[in-house]
């Protein structure tokens, strides 16, 4: 499929009008520049509405009504204010909300009314559409403020999980989010903390951050992608990328980590000469932090438990020491349970789904943040169906632009579809923004190269007038 730019000079307005200066030229670009930063706030607005901040838990704050309400309206004025360039490769994230819906309807005896009515991810894919028809500038300005909102919002995080390590004994007030049974932390309204991830010492309290949101799982996910976003759009930021990177870290999240050497990997790539020296210079940084924080009493048993318990559970599979990667059903790994299905299923129930699995009454409940479900729920042509866009915009589109390094940093994205399939996620839209960006640029860079190859050519080819 050949790249159809997403943007054109048409959602710039035509001021050609006077000489470069002149009051009518001056007066349109600030009309059109005040237009564009309320673009730009309204689509910050819904992205931040949509976001799994644990304050907007629909079942301890918030009622689902009311973020639903809200992200239609912001969605409302986006649409009448915008102009949408209708290009084939955004209208296919519309193929995955469809099918869901059309599903539902066909298996309608097992949803809720609330399921039937209000379609999952519409409102956000069309925001994901609205938003990749935008220009380079906006895209690249709605990126950017978003990234520093969230980092601004997650920063006290920090120094207050530093204080629960230091055992200082910080107030916190109990909570429990999004119907689970596990009981959270919420320190000042500033960090969450899940209780099954403290692990007390003699000398220290080691535990996994949640920042703001209900796990700390969703926290280093949303910080990777935020990272590949902020790298993708430009070396700058430097002391932003150290917040996402250090919220990253105190999640002990393994998708981040995995994430992480990603990107290292694909920063060595894209860096040459005095940046070369800059990047192995973070890399002995955070060796160096590391080496040290582990001759800390107890620091080694606290890093076995967070993170070595975890990754020899996943390894075995039994879905053991909180590993959210395997369904327990019963005591038994979903892994064994999920095969059981996979060979009993009809060819119908494989191919389109079997319906929500509470509805079902056979023994499967899966975790909520696994491939497996989508493939339980939707099939197999759902599951192909969400991932179409994510694999040709992550992985296609980067390696047909000769963008390598992104691409390398970008596969832990699309890898982390096989845990956390989240597609209306707000941090998907921000990091699809950043890959617009950088290919409009090359795009951009390209096409003015040949303008000036051809400009040469036909003055050199222009003959001289003889004297």
């Amino acid at each position: 499929m050949a790249f159809t730019p997403f943007t054109s000079n048409a959602l710039v307005p035509h001021i050609a009008c006077g000489t470069p200066g002149s009051p009518a030229r001056v007066l349109a670009k600030r009309a059109w520049d005040s237009g564009s930063n309320t673009t730009v706030k309204l689509y910050v607005a819904f992205l931040l509405i949509t976001t799994s901040f644990f304050f907007l838990d629909p079942t301890v704050y918030l009622p689902k009504a009311v973020i639903t309400l809200a992200s239609w309206v912001v969605l409302a004025v986006l649409v009448a204010r915008g102009r949408l360039n209708v290009v084939l490769s955004p209208l296919l994230l519309l193929a995955y909300p469809s099918y869901i819906m059309m599903l539902r309807w066909i298996h309608f005896r097992k949803y809720s009314t609330g399921d039937l009515l209000i379609p999952t991810g519409v409102t956000t894919t069309i925001c994901f559409i609205l938003l990749l028809s935008e220009s380079s500038d906006v895209m690249e300005r709605i990126a950017n403020r978003y990234i520093q909102i969230m980092t601004i919002l997650n920063f006290m995080a920090i120094p207050i999980f530093f204080g629960v390590v230091l055992n200082l004994g910080l107030p916190y007030s109990p909570i429990r989010l999004a119907d689970r049974d596990v009981v959270c932390r919420n320190y000042f309204n500033l960090a969450v903390i899940t209780e099954d991830t403290i692990i007390q010492t003699d000398h220290f309290t080691f535990a996994r951050l949640n920042g703001l949101f209900e796990e700390p799982g969703m926290l280093g996910t949303i910080m990777a992608f935020l990272l590949m976003a902020d790298l993708a759009l430009g070396p700058g930021h430097r002391m932003r990328k150290a917040i996402l990177l250090i919220l990253g870290l105190l999640s002990c999240s393994l998708t981040f980590y995995l994430s992480l050497l990603f990107i290292l990997m694909g920063t060595m790539l894209r860096s040459s000469g005095g940046s070369r020296w800059g990047f192995w210079a973070i890399i002995l940084l955070i060796g160096a932090a590391i080496s040290a924080f582990l001759t800390l009493p107890d620091a080694e048993y606290g890093v076995n438990k967070l993170i070595g318990a975890r990754l020899a559970a996943m390894y075995a599979g039994d879905g053991s020491s909180g590993s959210s990667s395997t369904w327990d059903t019963g005591g038994k790994a979903f892994g064994q349970e999920f095969d059981d299905y996979m060979r009993s299923a009809t060819t119908s129930e494989l191919v389109f789904g079997n319906g929500p699995t509470p509805a079902n009454n056979d023994g499967m409940y899966p975790e909520w943040s696994t491939y497996r479900a989508t493939v339980y729920e939707y099939g197999i042509l759902g599951c192909a169906l969400g991932v179409l866009f994510p694999l040709y915009w992550l992985i296609v589109r980067p390696l047909q632009a000769r963008q390598f390094a992104m691409t390398l940093m970008l596969i832990p994205a699309f890898l982390s579809l096989y845990h956390r399939p989240e597609l209306f996620s707000p941090y998907y839209g921000v990091l699809y923004a950043a890959i617009a960006v950088v290919l409009l640029r090359k795009q951009q860079t390209v096409q003015h190269r040949a303008r000036v190859q051809r400009s040469t050519i036909e003055a050199n080819a222009t003959p001289t007038p003889a004297r």
